[in-house]
């Protein structure tokens, strides 16, 4: 759905979510747009890009997510095109201020012992005043986990949005773990609201800023919380970060 609706739309989606990104994150509400009766594009089997993939074959390059009917509101139809909004507000779960901090990420894994250096560096993007900046001498692969997690209440969806300093070599996403911190952490696959590369500046690939937008749908007996993975750069920066909760309604 996501690139069916950026192909007709002449990539408005992207400027919008541009926008979004060039005045600082204050999102208000989530809009889908659903096709019933198709396999790919209905609310209850709405296929999405992946926030990567894990088979060199790209075989797991899409991915289907459930969106119960009962949670959403119809906006506008056209023909068997819908509009729809969730039935619940959007709740802010995270922000700059808990995720804008070097102090707030522990190194998780490093195929370097010592070769990640986490630092905090001043921004004059807006949404960007906080950035983390990474840096790797050995150009070492690592994960770095936040130390604060989401415990959502019930199931819905969260939304992970940010900026990054390179289109390759790192990209954030979410891990879960079972409530009361049991089992190890698990990364978690998301899905890409929007397919088209957000970008930010242009000019030197070292100087350009790119958005990210990601989503999945969560549960009530997980904690969730974010995770950088980056390897083959010496330096790299994410910031503008923020975690949205979509709740949905109970049964």
């Amino acid at each position: 759905m996501d690139s069916t609706v950026g192909y007709y739309a002449g990539g408005w989606p992207a400027a919008l979510a541009r926008s979004l990104f060039d005045r600082g994150v204050d999102l208000r509400r989530l809009l889908f747009v659903a096709r019933e009766g198709d396999p790919r594009f209905a609310l209850g089997s709405y296929q999405l890009t992946t926030s990567f993939t894990t088979t060199a074959d790209l075989g797991d390059r899409y991915r289907k997510i459930q969106l119960p009917a009962e949670a959403f509101d119809p906006l506008e139809s056209y023909g068997r095109v819908g509009l729809h909004q969730p039935v619940l507000p959007l709740e802010i779960a995270l922000n700059h201020q808990d995720l804008g901090s070097s102090a707030d990420w522990s190194v998780y894994y490093e195929s370097v012992h010592g070769g990640i250096q986490l630092t905090d560096w001043d921004s004059n993007h807006p949404g960007d005043s906080a950035l983390l900046q990474i840096r790797s001498p050995s150009k070492a692969t690592f994960v770095l986990h936040s130390k604060r997690r989401v415990a959502p209440p019930g199931h819905g969806l969260l939304l992970l949005i940010y900026t990054k300093s390179a289109s390759t070599g790192g990209y954030a996403s979410l891990y879960e773990v079972e409530t009361h911190g049991q089992g190890s952490p698990q990364a978690l696959q998301m899905v890409k609201p929007l397919s088209q590369t957000i970008e930010l500046d242009g000019g030197a690939e070292s100087h350009r800023r790119f958005g990210e937008i990601y989503l999945i749908p969560v549960r009530p007996d997980r904690e969730y919380g974010v995770y950088i993975y980056g390897q083959g750069e010496e330096t790299q920066f994410f910031g503008g970060w923020a975690v949205y909760y979509q709740p949905f309604p109970d049964g």
